[in-house]
């Protein structure tokens, strides 16, 4: 009688976990396990749709679709219920900003590259030592993109997933590799 009780509870528990987690501020795609995954897709209202995760993550712990969600510029990992995943933002770029800095200079300081694939490693970072020329910043959609060069990365135009006045990061696709730049603005 107690292992039938039980039971139900377990099950609750298990599927209510992801249900409410708590949003976070997540700075950077280091701060992956502070994205929140939530089941109900009418709590994401407010939320920017950031993108379906790239790939499905087979026999994966949560770890790696927080990490890809991150380097989308998502804080909110909507867990879909035929599978797969979906990255939301509540994290508005700040356009004028942007502009205001782009006025004053375009050469920036690449701090960090990371990137990500399909498979069962995590994401992978590369300190670098590089200038970043940018320039004619805009909006799309719901999106702030930049046009640019970036050493050895043959994209022109970036989506900016993180501003503020000390540090931007910049998202972009390279063959089947989800790739962030860590940017220093002063």
């Amino acid at each position: 009688m107690k292992k039938l009780l039980i039971l139900p509870i377990i099950a609750l528990l298990v599927n209510s976990a992801y249900a409410q987690e708590p949003v976070s501020e997540v700075r950077t795609p280091h701060e992956h396990g502070k994205v929140a995954v939530w089941n109900e897709k009418q709590d994401l209202s407010g939320f920017t749709f950031m993108g379906q995760l790239p790939v499905l993550w087979e026999n994966s712990s949560i770890g790696k679709p927080k990490m890809t969600c991150a380097l989308m510029g998502g804080n909110m990992l909507y867990r879909k219920t035929k599978g797969g995943y979906e990255a939301y933002s509540n994290h508005v770029i700040d356009l004028t900003l942007i502009q205001k800095i782009l006025t004053e200079k375009n050469k920036f300081k690449v701090l960090e590259k990371l990137s990500i694939e399909k498979g069962p490693q995590g994401y992978q970072t590369q300190k670098q030592d590089s200038w970043a020329v940018l320039e004619n910043a805009r909006m799309q959609g719901d999106w702030v993109l930049i046009d640019g060069k970036i050493p050895g990365e043959s994209v022109k135009s970036f989506v900016v997933t993180r501003a503020n006045s000390t540090q931007w990061i910049l998202k972009t696709y390279e063959e089947k590799h989800l790739i962030n730049y860590i940017i220093q603005v002063n």
